[in-house]
């Protein structure tokens, strides 16, 4: 009755009204001694100009709302959280919603306390599942499941950055190939990459070359079928990223989207190099990093687990543009119809 009493927008209350509040198929009786107990714990207040039912126990047809002391029911639920939580996440909007509604956002709240603990607040923009994935573990949370709102409540949206991912997908066409019925797409990380690529495209058996821009991948990638719209025809997609938790951590959103296999030949002549320390924080989904490993070869795996141990990393950009087209011909020369 505590979370009814809470969402009731008007100062008083009617006895009808707190008749459908409560259970309006209980007997007088049991229904009187509800509203005494509402009364006798401070929570509505008779308004005694109102009058009274003729039966008996007598309960006023009007009541005051004591918003305060409702209001105090919950202070003792939050009260004590808020001090165990960073100061910059204030509850102060729990006091308007039910005791339910934090119960729901609790287990997130955690989590996003314990983010900020950890890593403060960011200082770079992010999309938001790459943000949501960040923060609770769960890359459609943001967007698909409430968690802006959570954050809102929080006072914590503008504070985290969010991109909301609405970008069209980002891709170069190879005309020659759409005609077939095996269509096969490279998606790369970096745009960087992504231009070192492109003048070898034409000499593929590929039909696009998709620029993924980080994180971005993750949401944009649902608007392939509408932006390159082929009836009839079998897809394969294949993936290079940066060889650091972020780019495994793509891979793996992507993956679990769509199948997309590893560009294992790019992979390959980037775990020649000897790699860089990570320098800023990345959060490791050790799931993302395990499914990742099980995609490689044995001896690209040992050396990635190597590189991955040391918190070290391997950019794409280690592989010069000409040397990256002619390692992307040889793979489209390999290909196989599937």
């Amino acid at each position: 009755m505590n979370d009814k009493l809470v969402q009731f927008k008007k100062s008083y209350i009617t006895l009808s009204e707190l008749e459908q509040l409560l259970d309006k198929h209980q007997s007088y009786e049991s229904f009187a001694n509800a509203v005494l107990q509402l009364v006798q714990a401070q929570l509505i207040q008779p308004v005694k100009s109102a009058g009274q039912t003729p039966q008996m126990p007598r309960l006023h047809y009007k009541y005051k709302v004591l918003k305060h002391s409702v209001k105090k029911s919950l202070s003792g639920v939050i009260e004590p959280l808020q001090l165990k939580l960073h100061p910059s996440i204030s509850l102060d909007t729990y006091y308007r919603l039910t005791p339910l509604q934090l119960e729901q956002d609790l287990p997130f709240i955690q989590k996003i306390n314990q983010f900020i603990l950890t890593y403060n607040f960011p200082t770079q923009p992010a999309p938001a599942p790459e943000r949501s994935q960040q923060l609770v573990g769960d890359e459609k949370w943001l967007q698909y499941k409430g968690g802006r709102r959570v954050l809102e409540r929080l006072g914590l949206w503008l504070k985290m950055q969010v991109v909301d991912v609405k970008e069209p997908l980002r891709f170069a066409v190879n005309p020659q190939q759409l005609h077939n019925s095996t269509q096969f797409h490279l998606i790369v990380e970096n745009k960087t990459t992504y231009e070192g690529l492109l003048p070898a495209l034409k000499k593929t058996r590929f039909s696009t070359l998709i620029y993924g821009a980080g994180f971005e991948i993750v949401g944009s990638l649902n608007l392939f079928d509408k932006q390159l719209p082929l009836p009839n025809v079998r897809h394969f997609f294949y993936y290079f990223g940066d060889l650091d938790f972020a780019g495994i951590s793509i891979w793996y959103l992507v993956s679990k989207q769509q199948f997309v296999s590893l560009a294992l030949p790019f992979y390959e002549v980037a775990l020649q190099d000897e790699g860089k320390p990570i320098l800023t924080k990345q959060l490791r989904d050790d799931e993302a990093v395990e499914t990742f490993l099980e995609n490689l070869p044995p001896l690209m795996k040992e050396r990635c687990q190597r590189l991955l141990e040391k918190n070290d990393y391997i950019s794409q950009e280690v592989i010069a543009a000409e040397k990256l087209q002619r390692i992307w011909q040889q793979m489209s020369n390999d290909l196989e119809d599937g």
